[in-house]
């Protein structure tokens, strides 16, 4: 189940609105959920645990990078996941759908995201840092958005975290 604002984010993409309101709170747009790291922002507190693949050695490094980018360590303070926690799990994953317009032009490329799984597996904030084309970037967040994690766990107490999530679209199916 997706959270509500981005739900309706998504939601109002999907029928063509670019921006939707949210109750009485501030209108947000698509730039403010995938684009801009603002969303992102306003959900971590001065202390974020960071889960990074211990097969990819240069992920936390692309992470630092990618805080640093959206301004995002000035928010909060860092911390690499515990290796004796319990990191979070995929449970399921919505392959992405390819914009048809760059299948159609044989246009390939990859999205890379930052995305915050709250302590009840669901994916909370989306932030596209790096993408070929915008019209990937929608189709990534689209599909993360459904999403959702066995909770990471430390000492048996579920903690949101953050992961990064590279989508990759190619014309062949490998």
């Amino acid at each position: 189940m997706m959270t509500p604002r981005l739900l309706v984010v998504l939601f109002g993409l999907a029928i063509g609105f670019s921006t939707v309101a949210i109750g009485k709170e501030k209108k947000l747009t698509l730039k403010d959920v995938i684009y801009t790291p603002d969303h992102l922002a306003s959900h971590l507190s001065t202390k974020t645990l960071v889960q990074s693949d211990p097969r990819s050695p240069n992920q936390r490094e692309e992470l630092m990078a990618a805080f640093q980018k959206g301004g995002l360590d000035k928010k909060t303070a860092l911390f690499q996941f515990p290796e004796a926690g319990q990191p979070a799990v995929a449970k399921t994953r919505v392959p992405p759908r390819y914009p048809f317009q760059l299948r159609r032009a044989g246009v390939v490329g990859e999205v890379d995201s930052l995305i915050l799984v709250g302590a009840d597996g669901k994916v909370l904030s989306i932030y596209c840092y790096k993408y070929a084309k915008p019209q990937f970037a929608i189709a990534a967040a689209a599909a993360l958005a459904k999403w959702s994690y066995t909770p990471a766990k430390i000492g048996g107490v579920t903690v949101p975290v953050i992961l990064q999530v590279p989508i990759v679209f190619t014309l062949h199916d490998d």
